[in-house]
């Protein structure tokens, strides 16, 4: 995907952006499905790039109200277009939460997935509320009351997309919600949703204060084995030593 794909659709986003304005009119329609292909197609180049964990090997301190309020400058436009409104709450002040750390461009691509996909869920009117709870170490950002990702969440596990909605906008919620939780999981996170009282939310899990670390389970287990045999062999050497 990333070598044979990338660029040929770099090329069809440059084409589409340069199309003569009376022909874009004519053709509006094809286009817009077209544009909605090349979206799909967009995500799962980025899918495919996470595949790698390199591209997020990054420590950058993310001041989590700021990256909020850059994606609501990014979206704006189009839940007023919508006339969807979004608040936000939080037990502290806003400007007081707790500092996250990671790839910023990747973190925020997940924030600009969720609230996005926020704003499509939302019907005409309506208001997307995104709740902040600090838990210890970690924070919580839920999305309340959300369509996001319903029909790519069962728990954390993706089901399968019912029946009667083939199409772009079935794919493009399914590889969003993938490439939301493989971001969030490479920094320490997860994506989850959970029902309250009837009522669906989407859940943002993320450590917060201080960078997160893989860790290699295989070295782990090494270690704890040779840990035990050391610690058998010296055992061994005391006990030949009270015998004698």
């Amino acid at each position: 995907i990333r070598s044979d794909l990338a660029a040929p659709l770099h090329d069809a986003q440059r084409a589409m952006e340069v199309l003569e304005p009376d022909l874009a009119s004519q053709a509006e329609p094809l286009l817009n499905s077209i544009t909605d292909v090349l979206q799909v197609l967009d995500k799962l180049v980025d899918l495919a790039s996470l595949w790698s964990s390199s591209s997020l090997m990054a420590n950058d301190r993310i001041e989590l109200w700021p990256l909020l309020q850059s994606v609501w400058s990014e979206l704006q436009p189009q839940a007023m277009s919508r006339r969807v409104q979004v608040r936000f709450q939080a037990q502290d002040e806003a400007a007081n939460l707790a500092t996250l750390y990671g790839s910023e461009p990747w973190m925020r691509r997940v924030f600009l997935e969720c609230l996005e996909a926020a704003i499509r869920a939302e019907p005409p009117g309506g208001t997307v509320l995104i709740e902040h709870r600090q838990l210890g170490p970690r924070a919580l950002i839920v999305l309340r009351d959300s369509g996001v990702f319903s029909h790519g969440t069962r728990g954390v596990e993706l089901g399968p997309l019912p029946k009667g909605r083939p199409g772009t906008a079935a794919a493009r919620e399914r590889i969003g919600f993938h490439l939301c939780r493989q971001i969030l999981a490479l920094h320490g996170g997860q994506l989850s949703d959970e029902e309250e009282d009837g009522t669906r939310h989407l859940l943002i899990d993320l450590p917060t204060g201080a960078p997160h670390r893989n860790v290699d389970t295989q070295i782990d287990i090494a270690q704890a084995q040779r840990y035990a045999s050391d610690l058998a062999a010296l055992m061994a050497r005391a006990r030949r030593k009270s015998a004698a």
